[in-house]
């Protein structure tokens, strides 16, 4: 369970590790919105975007709330469908997960106290939700392929 200080902490400088690690997330994607500094449109308008941020925001929320539930499932699948149609390797597409690890230390570097006990405690959270992403991306890969496949034997004939 996440020390009350630390998760207060984490709550305050919320907006930088959250703005940072999105952009860790959407480094393979950048364009012009993101490069000029201006906010996606919305879904339809830069749908890499909208998903990567909306579902990073909800990750986040999980990952500090330090309670176990079900919750984080649909934003991480959301992210792994789109990253495994696009990133066919998952060290790749999934090291923005990792990513936070770093930028929590980083955002916490200045900030007095004793924040090891949580470190750890994020820390193991965010590997547990890196090994369910890996799942996730890894059933997506493989629906991918299975498509493939049926299509494949559809057009010569073999089904």
């Amino acid at each position: 369970m996440m020390q009350a200080e630390f998760g207060t902490i984490l709550n305050k400088k919320e907006p930088q590790i959250l703005s940072r690690w999105q952009a860790a997330a959407l480094s393979p994607y950048e364009n012009a919105l993101h490069l000029s500094g201006q906010k996606p449109k919305g879904r339809f308008a830069d749908p890499i975007s909208y998903l990567m941020i909306n579902n990073t925001r909800e990750i986040w929320k999980w990952l500090i709330k330090a309670e176990n539930d079900p919750d984080i499932v649909k934003p991480l699948e959301e992210i792994c469908r789109m990253k495994a149609v696009q990133e066919p390797r998952p060290s790749k597409a999934l090291s923005f997960i990792f990513d936070l690890k770093q930028i929590i230390r980083e955002e916490l570097e200045h900030e007095h106290g004793d924040w090891e006990a949580g470190l750890r405690d994020i820390d193991r959270r965010i590997d547990e939700t890196a090994l369910l992403a890996f799942d996730i991306y890894s059933e997506c890969r493989a629906r991918i392929y299975e498509i493939k496949v049926n299509e494949t034997k559809r057009m010569y004939g073999r089904d």
